[in-house]
């Protein structure tokens, strides 16, 4: 009912169709069979997954969330993502803001970077991800590797090694042309986290007591 209102009071399509673009909108964001019950009995994430469908009433070139997946089970997360690159593909601009930077890493290919309203850098995610000059390998021979890389390689548990090097290609090559097994090479890039602590520092939700020490002295 809440959409049905919705629906009128916007620009949408015609009267006689309004019960299906509801419907429509209510099965894409996986409510479609809780349309009758009360919003106040939603959970979060129920209520999450209705605004989305409020959005989806029309066609929309911008679409603007915030915080899309925030009370979604891993399920409803999948699905949420699933929905907004199929929008996407669609030819709709997903605009979306978050603090849960994995998720922003999962959905989005440009990523902007706010701290306390001033924009501090706006760029593809893989620009932003740069690598770090380590090289990832896996390989079962860990002691024999340490051995011929001779300091430029440390442990990262089991049978993964962190190398410093600039070419992939010759590092496996000489890894393998030594003997050793090599399961998977993988170069090693700054997290969208890295990114964001680098720039921003400590939380700008963080409030500190004010320094009250007179001429140096407390």
């Amino acid at each position: 009912r809440n959409l049905a209102l919705l629906d009128a009071a916007g620009p949408g399509g015609r009267r006689s169709s309004r019960a299906g673009r509801v419907d429509d909108a209510l099965a894409r964001v996986g409510l479609g069979g809780v349309d009758n019950r009360p919003v106040k009995a939603y959970s979060l994430g129920m209520r999450q997954r209705l605004g989305l469908a409020a959005a989806l009433l029309v066609p929309r070139r911008l679409l603007v969330l915030d915080e899309p997946t925030n009370g979604l089970d891993p399920g409803g997360i999948q699905e949420v993502r699933a929905l907004l690159a199929e929008l996407n593909a669609a030819g709709t601009t997903v605009f979306m803001s978050s603090h849960l930077l994995a998720e922003i890493e999962a959905t989005c290919d440009r990523v902007g970077i706010l701290d306390r309203g001033r924009l501090l850098v706006e760029d593809s995610l893989e620009a932003l991800r740069t690598a770090t000059g380590l090289v990832l390998v896996d390989t079962p021979d860990t002691e024999r590797a340490l051995t011929l890389l001779d300091g430029r390689a440390s442990g990262r548990g089991g049978d993964r090694l962190a190398v410093r090097a600039d070419d992939p290609a010759e590092l496996t090559a000489y890894l393998v042309g030594h003997g050793l097994r090599i399961h998977g090479v993988l170069v090693e890039r700054r997290t969208l986290e890295n990114v964001v602590l680098d720039m921003v520092g400590s939380g700008s939700d963080r409030v500190d007591r004010p320094d009250r020490s007179v001429g140096g002295i407390r």
